[in-house]
């Protein structure tokens, strides 16, 4: 990767935008949600509650804020804005599921791990109904809205990163760039998050394992490709 590149991606991180006063101002992938105080947890499991009972229109400051028992002067206090609480809200979804999988890679020996094998175990994340729902409301409604829009955009491209960084463990990784990898992650993103709603649309009729296996058997014959073409001299 060339030097520019390297030095963009040292500066990506976690989103820095809508920093919430005597609270951290994002989570971090290797703390679970309860490193968070538990006023701050409250408001975030009240806004879950508030978003699957009655739609993200429902999602204001003031109702988070009375379902959470506190007050919207301490609900601003934490995340800052509508916009910082709705981030940290839309980030913290998977959050605890993603800590849990960062653990298990990290228990394994790097080059362990075959990249369909990966892809399955992230696969696993998005098997409840409810969150894959909150997920792409949030997501959607975003659309409309610049801040919030640019916000979640910035977490997408944080996910690239950390989705990229982890297939780089997978087994045949050494063959790739870290750009190929990144663009994979790119790819990869679209698929989990394209099954994702479609499960969430038909949770009863619609089964994304077969699609999610598929899709890391494919993965694996371009690592195995692009390895094939990385010793071939010609």
């Amino acid at each position: 990767m060339h030097a520019d590149e390297d030095n963009q991606r040292r500066g990506r991180g976690r989103p820095r935008r809508f920093a919430a006063p005597g609270e951290q101002d994002h989570l971090s992938i290797e703390a679970p949600l309860g490193s968070l105080s538990p006023t701050a947890q409250a408001m975030l499991a009240a806004g879950r509650r508030i978003l699957a009972e009655r739609g993200y229109r429902a999602l204001t400051l003031e109702a988070v804020a009375f379902e959470a028992g506190a007050s919207k002067s301490s609900l601003v206090a934490h995340f800052g804005s509508r916009v910082g609480f709705l981030g940290m809200l839309f980030d913290s979804l998977l959050h605890d599921g993603s800590v849990q999988l960062g653990e298990d890679l990290a228990a394994r020996p790097v080059g362990s791990i075959a990249v369909e094998e990966y892809i399955a175990m992230v696969a696993d994340l998005y098997g409840d109904v409810e969150t894959g729902r909150a997920f792409h409301e949030i997501a959607a409604n975003a659309l409309a809205d610049e801040a919030l829009r640019q916000r979640i955009g910035e977490l997408f491209d944080w996910y690239r990163d950390i989705t990229a960084s982890r297939m780089s463990t997978c087994a045949g990784s050494e063959a790739l760039s870290r750009q190929e990898l990144w663009t994979l992650a790119s790819l990869f993103s679209a698929v989990e998050d394209g099954l994702a709603l479609q499960r969430s649309m038909d949770p009863d009729g619609f089964n994304a394992r077969p699609a999610f296996d598929l899709f890391g058997r494919l993965m694996a014959l371009h690592f195995a490709d692009c390895a094939r073409r990385s010793g071939d001299p010609g």
